[in-house]
C-alpha cells in the first residue's frame, strides 16, 4: 500500500480506524447501559451455532431455506464456504476474509456478552427476530461472499465462463424475493414495538401536565420527557390514534393453547374511540406461515352477544402480531367489548395466543379455561 495523499483508500480506512476508535473510547468509558429486564435472560449455550453461524454469517444467503437449516448443516455450509475461500483468495485478499470474519464475530460477541437473553428468542432456526441488531455483521458477510465469488471466477476461469457467477447472485436474488413475499404484512413498528409518534400521541391526548413523558418503546424504563408546548402544537381533537396499546408486552413465552370444540379463553376490554375496526393479537403459530381454520368472535361486555365474527388471516407470522380486521363499529367509544379466537374443527392446526408480562390493564380480563387470571392476552385495538 502507498501512503500517499492521493491514495483515497488508505484515508479512507484511516478515517474509519478514527471514528471506530472514538465509538470504542466512549463505550470503554461510559460502559453499556443497564437496562434492566431488557434481553437479560441467561444465555442458553444451545443456540450457539445458530447465533454465532447462521445468524450472523450465513443467514443473508440462505434467508429462504433459514427455516429448513440445523446445526449440522449449519456447520457443513459454513466450513464450506471457509475452504472456498481458503482455496480461491488471492493473498491481497486474504486480509480482507480475516478481518472480515473477525469483525462478524467480534461485534455478535460484544453484544451477546452485553445482551445475553437475545438467545432466548432464537427457537432452532424458525424465527430470526432483532434482525436490527445485526445488520452490520450481515453487510459485511455479503460483501465477504460477493467477493469470494469475484475470486472464484479468477481463479477458476471456467466458474466465469460458464456465468455461474450471475447463476448465483441470481439464485440469491430469489430466494430473498421469495422469503421477502413469504412474510405477511405485520406492520411492525407501530403493532410489534410502537412508534414514537404514536406514544407522544397518546400522550397529548391523555394528559394536561406542563411536561409529557411518553414511551420509546412498550418498557417503563425507555421514556423521554418534553415541554407540553413543543411537542403538543396541534388541538387536542386531532391527536387522536388508530391504534389503542395497553401497554402489554410478552416474550413469547407464556403462551395458551387455544383448544378445538370450546371456548379456550375470553379477554374483554374497553374502546377509546369510535370506529373500532380490528384487533392486532399477538399469535404463536408453531413455525407455521399459513393459517387454516380460525375465526375471531367479537361479543359485547357479557361476553355472550355476538357483535362481529371474521376468519382470522391466511398469512401469519409465528410469534408476532397479526392485524385482524372487521367491519368498523360506529359508536365504540367507551364500550366494554369480548373477544375469543375459535377453531373451526378438531382438525385446525395449532394455535396460541401470549399472555403478558405486566398485570396493571385494569379495565379488562383474561379468563382461561374458566378461570380469571391476574394477566391478560397480548393485544391491541385499531381503529378506523
Amino acid at each position: 500500500m502507498t501512503f500517499s495523499r492521493h491514495n483515497v483508500a488508505l484515508w479512507s480506512a484511516l478515517a474509519l480506524v478514527l471514528i471506530s476508535a472514538l465509538q470504542i473510547a466512549m463505550v470503554a468509558v461510559r460502559g453499556v447501559p443497564e437496562l434492566r429486564g431488557y434481553l437479560d435472560e441467561p444465555y442458553q449455550f444451545s443456540k450457539t451455532i445458530e447465533l454465532f453461524v447462521a445468524r450472523i454469517y450465513l443467514y443473508p444467503f440462505v434467508t429462504a431455506i433459514y427455516r429448513h437449516l440445523n446445526d449440522l448443516i449449519t456447520v457443513l455450509i459454513f466450513v464450506g464456504g471457509l475452504l472456498a475461500g481458503v482455496k480461491a483468495s488471492t493473498r491481497a485478499h486474504r486480509p480482507i476474509y480475516i478481518y472480515g470474519l473477525f469483525s462478524i464475530f467480534a461485534a455478535t460477541a460484544v453484544f451477546v456478552v452485553n445482551r445475553s437473553g437475545v438467545s432466548a428468542h432464537y427457537s432452532h432456526y424458525q424465527s430470526t427476530v432483532f434482525d436490527n441488531f445485526f445488520y452490520p455483521q450481515n453487510y459485511i458477510a455479503i460483501i465477504l461472499g460477493v467477493l469470494l465469488l469475484y475470486d472464484l471466477s479468477q481463479r477458476f476461469q471456467w466458474f466465469g465462463r460458464l456465468g455461474l457467477v450471475w447463476v448465483a447472485f441470481s439464485l440469491l436474488i430469489a430466494g430473498e424475493l421469495y422469503a421477502d413475499l413469504s412474510h405477511p404484512p405485520t406492520n411492525f413498528m407501530p403493532y410489534q414495538i410502537g412508534t414514537i409518534q404514536q406514544q407522544l400521541r397518546h400522550a397529548c391526548q391523555t394528559t394536561t401536565s406542563k411536561n409529557v413523558t411518553f414511551s420509546v418503546y412498550p418498557f417503563t424504563f425507555l421514556t423521554m420527557t418534553e415541554p407540553r408546548g413543543s411537542v403538543c402544537t396541534a388541538p387536542s381533537a386531532e391527536y387522536s390514534t388508530y391504534l389503542q396499546t395497553f401497554g402489554l408486552t410478552t416474550v413469547a413465552a407464556d403462551s395458551m393453547t387455544i383448544s378445538p370444540g370450546q371456548i379456550s379463553f375470553t379477554q374483554t376490554f374497553t374502546a377509546s374511540q369510535n370506529n373500532l375496526k380490528g384487533l392486532a393479537v399477538y399469535l404463536s403459530t408453531y413455525s407455521q406461515t399459513r393459517l387454516h381454520g380460525y375465526h375471531l368472535l367479537l361479543k359485547d361486555a357479557s361476553c355472550k352477544q355476538l357483535v362481529r365474527s371474521v376468519t382470522l388471516p391466511l398469512r401469519v407470522t409465528d410469534n408476532a402480531y397479526r392485524v385482524i380486521n372487521f367491519e368498523p363499529i360506529t359508536h365504540s367509544a367507551n364500550e366494554t367489548f369480548c373477544f375469543t379466537i375459535m377453531p373451526d374443527s378438531a382438525t385446525s392446526q395449532q394455535l396460541a395466543v401470549q399472555r403478558s408480562r405486566e398485570t396493571t390493564y385494569t379495565h379488562g380480563d383474561l379468563r382461561y379455561q374458566n378461570i380469571v387470571s391476574d394477566k391478560d392476552v397480548v393485544f391491541q385495538a385499531v381503529y378506523h
